[in-house]
């Protein structure tokens, strides 16, 4: 997978203002060729026959920050819970044994994992947990959240909590461009992959496993997704969650009302079975959300693709601009 050099200059800090104003970079997934355009012409390259597949999930305020009891500052990254004990990231020089205040709360910093992580237990409910937090924007954003980012690091259509990080690729979508979807007779189906630790994993040498992430696809969106191949129409995935999500189910074509474990890992050489297209952001170099993107649209498309938006002053990363993939 190719790396690349970014100035931070182009890393996008906050969203645009109107979040359908965002460039959206057309990749030809047989020719490599390049089309720009902007967010709000999605509606004009997609028809009735397709299918728009977006992931719902919620993000939580999953970040903590509080004080060591002996003092200087400390963060907890909630990762996911197992009955009253939550595995966590730490920042502040923690470790074993130490105590953090947080709001008016105090927690003893739990063992240290193999991975990295450790184990917390809160004397709290989740619900009173979450309010002590804060919207768990990335780090490369080097800025502490505002009041709007509730709202922004939100998609329009967020439903099911538990997410630790935004399915970027929906943040341009607006009320307006669903309106004009809808017009368009564009079919729209929902699924949930609650984007967790594998988010934030950047991938060394020739690593190639990824931590586990949770999802459910409703039977309503699979009938859909089978109908949309039946009367040739094309499934087009909002994120590349949405495709882990999708092609997990494809691997085991299993459908379920509960919660499905994944750890997938899409590299280039990657046979997709269910997505036909792709709409998403400028990812980092090193990440999974890259190498799953070099799969789909070829390696030497996707790269200059990344050289075409670096040098036409393209927004890159969660706040950023867009691409999509056909």
């Amino acid at each position: 997978m190719f790396q690349y050099t970014l100035a931070q200059k182009k890393i996008a800090k906050f969203p645009l203002k109107n979040r359908e104003e965002a460039k959206l970079l057309g990749v030809s997934k047989k020719t490599g060729g390049l089309q720009e355009y902007i967010f709000r012409d999605l509606p004009s390259l997609l028809s009735s026959k397709d299918l728009l597949l977006l992931n719902n999930a919620k993000v939580v305020n999953a970040r903590l920050r509080g004080r060591k009891i002996s003092g200087g500052k400390a963060e907890l990254f909630l990762l996911h819970k197992n009955r009253k004990e939550w595995t966590v990231l730490l920042r502040g020089n923690l470790k074993e044994g130490d105590r953090v205040l947080i709001g008016p709360m105090e927690v003893a910093i739990g063992p240290r994992r193999e991975d990295g992580t450790s184990i917390v237990e809160f004397p709290v409910s989740e619900k009173e947990l979450f309010a002590l937090g804060e919207i768990p924007l990335p780090p490369y954003l080097k800025r502490m959240p505002v009041e709007e980012d509730s709202e922004w690091y939100q998609t329009v259509y967020a439903k099911n909590e538990g997410a630790l990080a935004a399915p970027t690729a929906g943040l341009h979508f607006t009320e307006s461009i669903i309106d004009a979807l809808e017009k368009r007779g564009v079919q729209r189906s929902f699924l949930t992959l609650y984007l967790g630790w594998a988010s934030f994993k950047i991938l060394k040498g020739s690593e190639e496993s990824v931590p586990e992430e949770s999802y459910l696809i409703p039977k309503e969106t699979i009938e859909e997704i089978y109908r949309t191949k039946e009367r040739g129409g094309r499934i087009i995935a909002v994120g590349t969650s949405t495709v882990r999500a999708l092609e997990s189910y494809a691997k085991r074509l299993k459908q379920t009302e509960q919660l499905q474990k994944t750890d997938l890992f899409i590299k280039p050489g990657f046979t997709f079975s269910l997505v036909d297209a792709m709409i998403t952001n400028f990812h980092l170099p090193g990440s999974t959300h890259l190498s799953m993107v070099c799969a789909f649209g070829g390696e030497d498309y996707i790269r200059l693709a990344y050289e075409f938006a670096i040098s036409h002053d393209y927004r890159f990363y969660s706040y950023g601009d867009a691409m999509i993939i056909l």
